[in-house]
């Protein structure tokens, strides 16, 4: 009788286990599954299933430490029985944070499944914290919308298995000359390549009339891209008059370069 009651028992202490887990579980899975490039979760607050991630810190694909702070979560418990995640961030509107917004995220052991959402930030401070390969100091807001996105092996330094999203970037300006100079508004397309990089474009429904291709591959990470401009009535003349510099313009009047 004792023993049936012992089996009883084993799934009855397992869930209110499951049930009272504190948050730093959480962080001691990422770290123990996630490799030495795992993020690290800092500060945590709540249980398991729903609390608050005080800090996170990720080392990006550009060689800089991205730290967030303030990520309230909530996880789905089903994924986690079957030795996955599924969850559900939001990151504060903080000064602190270079970015913010909302994610949802399924992964495994071994990448990321499926991730989605908006982030929203600064195009200046981003171009500067991340070190990113941008030729030219600019300003503006950016929005990162991701329909899906997938990395499914965390051991392969590539960039993507699966890519869907667009980047619009408003209110943007260009530093030429010491002089800032308005540009207007711009919405690229992101999808992963073959090579497993990220592909990028721009469709010239801007005032620069900017028609951009572009890769982003390789770790270290380089960008190439090509496209011409056909400015319009709108653009500024401090950025027309040095288009000559670019080269002459071909009998649409475009002005073509490759980088």
């Amino acid at each position: 009788m004792r023993l049936k009651w012992l089996f009883w028992l084993i799934p009855i202490y397992f869930l209110a286990f499951l049930l009272m887990a504190p948050a730093s579980l959480i962080s001691w899975g990422v770290s123990y599954f996630g490799g030495i490039n795992a993020p690290k979760l800092l500060q945590m607050e709540g249980r398991l299933w729903q609390g608050r991630i005080g800090a996170l810190q990720v080392v990006t694909q550009f060689g800089t430490q991205l730290e967030l702070q303030q990520i309230d979560y909530q996880i789905n418990p089903w994924a986690l029985l079957t030795g996955g995640l599924d969850m559900q961030l939001k990151i504060a509107q903080l000064p602190a944070n270079l970015l913010d917004g909302s994610m949802t995220l399924q992964a495994n052991g071994g990448g990321i499944e499926h991730l989605s959402g908006v982030l929203r930030g600064d195009v200046g401070r981003a171009i500067v914290e991340l070190n990113l390969p941008v030729p030219v100091s600019m300003q503006g807001q950016f929005r990162l919308d991701i329909t899906q996105y997938a990395y499914n092996d965390f051991s392969v330094r590539q960039w993507c298995d699966a890519l869907q999203g667009t980047l619009q970037v408003s209110r943007a300006q260009v530093l030429l000359n010491n002089v800032w100079s308005a540009l207007g508004d711009y919405q690229a397309l992101l999808a992963c390549n073959e090579r497993n990089g990220i592909g990028f474009s721009i469709d010239g429904q801007n005032v620069m009339g900017l028609t951009v291709t572009g890769e982003l591959n390789g770790m270290p990470p380089r960008v190439s891209f090509e496209g011409h401009m056909l400015p319009t009535l709108e653009a500024p003349r401090s950025i027309t008059e040095l288009l000559r510099f670019i080269g002459q313009p071909d009998g649409a009047g475009r002005y073509h370069f490759r980088w």
